[in-house]
């Protein structure tokens, strides 16, 4: 899950999110912008992206 990933699947919320930098190596914005947000977003609610990556057997290029 990336950025772009975890803001189209982010409900609004405020719950306080424990999160380091080291917490998402692959992608640079993706723990900023869950301590912005402060909700959690589940693997379930990527479930259609993460079975289009399987099907493609790729993940898809992250969004800048």
């Amino acid at each position: 899950m990336g950025a772009a990933d975890y803001l189209a699947a982010a409900p609004e919320g405020t719950d306080i999110q424990h999160l380091l930098d080291s917490d998402a190596p692959w992608d640079d914005h993706l723990v900023p912008v869950m301590r912005q947000h402060s909700v959690p977003v589940y693997e379930e609610d990527l479930l259609p992206a993460l079975l289009t990556d399987i099907t493609t057997g790729a993940p898809r290029s992250p969004s800048p």
